[in-house]
């Protein structure tokens, strides 16, 4: 799929920044909660995976490999600000279909924002290995590679997030 030859550097960047840059930039967001900094770390994120796109071993598992970027890539913003900013519109982290009732749309994005704060308060390690596995829908091994620890560590953080996220989500009732 990846392993396409491409005229230049400028056609490798299109096509990757169009197949990849909505996961990138919900990365980006899930670590900054900041969507103008998520934006910057999405760019910054495929400036370096350009840059660096030779030292990719596998190409199959490019979408591990630049989410990886992404999440460093957040993790050093952060560190550069000093800060971990909250969420300026809670509407932006839910998304209601059109077709569902008032009500319905209230409680879904209630619950939402209860699995998001959530999930927000965990350790880092836990909440990388549980949005990489449920909202990029990553393998374990896809993990694992993408962080560079064994599979079973995966399953053993992946475990203790969920059972963390549901011992905290078990009171809320929407």
């Amino acid at each position: 799929m990846f392993l396409q030859v491409y005229a230049d550097q400028e056609e490798m960047a299109a096509f990757f920044y169009k197949q990849f840059y909505p996961a990138v930039y919900r990365t980006a967001c899930l670590y900054t909660r900041d969507a103008h900094l998520a934006e910057d770390v999405a760019q910054e994120t495929f400036c370096k995976a350009l840059q660096n796109f030779h030292q990719l071993n596998d190409q199959i598992k490019i979408k591990a490999w630049l989410l990886r970027i992404a999440a460093n890539t957040a993790c050093d913003f952060l560190r550069l600000d000093a800060r971990w900013p909250t969420p300026q519109d809670p509407d932006s982290l839910c998304q209601a279909t059109k077709n569902r009732l008032l009500e319905e749309e209230v409680i879904a994005k209630e619950t939402a924002l209860a699995v998001w704060r959530a999930v927000a308060k965990m350790s880092p390690r836990l909440r990388q290995v549980l949005l990489l596995r449920y909202r990029e829908n990553l393998s374990l091994e896809e993990i694992s590679t993408a962080l560079n620890i064994p599979e079973g560590t995966v399953k053993s953080r992946l475990h203790r997030a969920r059972s963390k996220l549901f011992k905290r989500l078990s009171n809320f009732a929407p």
